[in-house]
């Protein structure tokens, strides 16, 4: 029977051979490489179990290629997570003390550096090797941009108003000053020039929020119900200003992204008090809602073409995340628990993360857009709270007590030291580990170029259809090594796939599991997978099609091939000069199965 993908990424896997995901339980490690008792291992388990609890780290099995890193252990309240890609800076607050510090932790290196200390407000705000922040109180209240490069800190402001809410992008920085009487924007390119502002124009103007030459911000109605602003946009390259939107309603969540603006606005206030998300694009000027009318506070976040928002349950208390595609223009709902209560999403380009009620406290969740692949980071007995992410990494606030926090960095990396970044197979590679389709020889090793067994093959194949296999599938081949009832690996699986006719043996009685399967193999074997459960099956080339397998004509292989090429199935790898009776590399296989997970799952 035919299961979703994402089920095959939560399912618990059975043992197998080394590179085909197996591993071994804490108490066989123990055993191996101390060569101790049943007695000795209770006693060292425990040991290891004490230890875990005086260190408040997650849990649980992280799933593949995730770590997690406790990065305070202070005794502090630690919140105000901004994150990049390559740093995470955060606010500490003494306790008992009204002063802030700000501390950056450089990812890549582990280390911690002290931004400032001391400080009164302080909230930081970063991009790339820059983090701005408040410090001071009521007209004392200036901006600083601390540099990590150089290490110096930079007073952008100093007059006697209060200047507050720092919006960074690269070199531009936006913020609001009061005049004494209202709130003003101003900015500057903190490459060039000084700061620039906007005429005083006797409202309060707030919230900015910049990228590139683009600042946004909202701008109070002075006839319009408390509340009740125009959402504005500037191009500063241009000087052009743009009236977002047409008629002021409240607006809040104002969110700035590759020339998208998404807000959250209240349409036709305060006779209706319903909420909708709202998209705007600079370069057309085109404004449209994203949802329809939605009674509730919305927790809303943008990145790239896709937009993360929190929806109600209409028949409980139950939430959920919304995942909206903007270029699409389609919503999906996904949640952890259920029923569950979930807030406060942070997207990235791969990735979504939220904090999940589990009926006790809240945790860290995530879901990989790729692989529709659902992740859990802590299974502890804290809250963990507001999730930030950027690229393949999410930091949040882990609540120790009521008023003390400690800051906990989650992040996913292949693992595989002989896949560089621009590796052709990477990005297929990595999509089948999260789904633990794949994993490598060792910790470190994938083997990229090295041929694959025919036995290892007829796992994976059934591991990306999601096709069952149990103890009940007795293997036909009398040459592959029956593994008992402690594992599924290689015998059940190869029934499995002869089963549901994905595979077939060297003769009726022998399956040749320990040869190499050629390219040609796994091209057949994952066309006959497609066929099967592809909805519609493949498409057929069309008359005078004319590619790489065009003059193919082998009577086994010859038509599966051109079907592969034609259905995508061999989208990623290079034909030119590829010779398909060669052995299938674990790349290329990494591949051919992506791609076939991929048909399957979007057709």
């Amino acid at each position: 029977m035919h299961r979703s993908a994402a089920a095959v990424s939560f399912q618990g896997r059975p043992p197998g051979p080394t590179g085909l995901g197996c591993r071994p339980t804490l108490t066989q490690c123990v055993q191996k490489h101390f060569a101790v008792g049943p007695v000795t291992v209770i006693f060292l388990l425990c040991l290891t179990l004490l230890a875990t609890a005086l260190w408040p780290v997650p849990a649980l099995a992280l799933p593949p290629g995730w770590r997690v890193t406790q990065l305070t252990n202070n005794n502090c309240r630690d919140d105000g997570i901004s994150i990049d890609r390559s740093n995470i800076a955060y606010a500490t607050h003494p306790l008992g003390l009204d002063t802030t510090d700000i501390s950056i932790y450089a990812a890549g290196t582990g280390t911690t550096r002290s931004v400032v200390t001391g400080a009164l407000q302080a909230a930081p705000h970063l991009d790339g090797t820059r983090v701005a922040y408040v410090s001071g109180l009521g007209d004392a209240a200036e901006i600083y941009v601390w540099d990590a490069i150089t290490g110096i800190t930079r007073r952008v402001t100093s007059n006697d108003r209060q200047d507050a809410a720092p919006s960074l992008r690269g070199t531009m920085l936006a913020w609001q000053r009061w005049d004494g009487s209202d709130w003003e924007i101003y900015w500057m390119d903190l490459s060039s020039g000084g700061e620039q502002h906007f005429a005083n124009n006797f409202v309060d103007d707030f919230g900015p929020v910049v990228e590139g030459d683009l600042l946004a911000w909202r701008q109070e109605d002075p006839a319009g119900e408390f509340g009740e602003v125009f959402v504005r946009m500037y191009n500063i390259a241009t000087a052009t200003h743009l009236l977002v939107t047409p008629h002021s309603d409240p607006a809040e969540n104002l969110r700035l992204d590759d020339g998208l603006l998404a807000f959250v606005s209240t349409p036709d206030f305060p006779a209706k008090q319903l909420h909708q998300i709202m998209l705007y694009n600079a370069n057309t000027r085109a404004l449209r809602a994203v949802t329809t009318d939605l009674d509730h506070h919305i927790e809303m976040e943008m990145s790239g073409d896709r937009i993360a928002y929190v929806l109600d349950d209409d028949a409980g208390p139950d939430t959920r995340i919304v995942l909206y595609d903007i270029e699409a223009r389609s919503s999906r709902s996904i949640t952890y628990f259920a029923p569950n209560r979930a807030r406060w999403p942070d997207l990235t380009e791969s990735w979504v993360f939220w904090q999940d009620w589990d009926g006790h406290d809240w945790e860290i969740a995530g879901y990989h857009f790729a692989t529709h692949s659902l992740v859990r980071l802590t299974d502890n007995s804290i809250n963990d709270d507001y999730p930030r992410a950027h690229s393949s990494r999410v930091a949040w606030t882990g609540w120790e007590t009521g008023v003390d926090s400690e800051i906990f960095l989650a992040s996913f990396s292949l693992p595989f030291i002989d896949l560089p970044m621009g590796h052709a197979y990477r990005r297929a590679i990595e999509n089948l580990f999260i789904l633990e389709i794949m994993s490598g020889y060792d910790a470190t090793h994938f083997g990229p170029n090295d041929p694959l067994l025919r036995q290892q093959f007829a796992k994976m194949i059934v591991l990306t259809t999601g096709v069952s296999c149990t103890e009940a599938d007795h293997c036909r081949f009398v040459d592959v090594s029956n593994s008992g009832p402690g594992s599924l690996y290689p015998d059940n699986y190869v029934e499995a796939a002869a089963r549901e006719e994905l595979t077939r043996g060297t003769s009726s009685t022998e399956f040749s599991p320990y040869d190499h399967i050629s390219r040609v193999q796994a091209m057949t074997m994952v066309v006959r997978a497609a066929q099967r459960f592809v909805g519609g099956g493949l498409a057929e080339p069309p008359a005078g099609w004319d590619g790489h397998f065009a003059g193919f004509s082998d009577p086994t292989h010859g038509h599966n091939a051109k079907l592969a090429e034609h259905n995508g199935l061999l989208a990623g790898i290079d034909l030119d000069g590829w010779d398909e009776w060669a052995d299938a590399t674990r790349g290329e296989v990494a591949q051919m199965l992506w791609n076939l997970w991929e048909l399957m799952s979007c057709g």
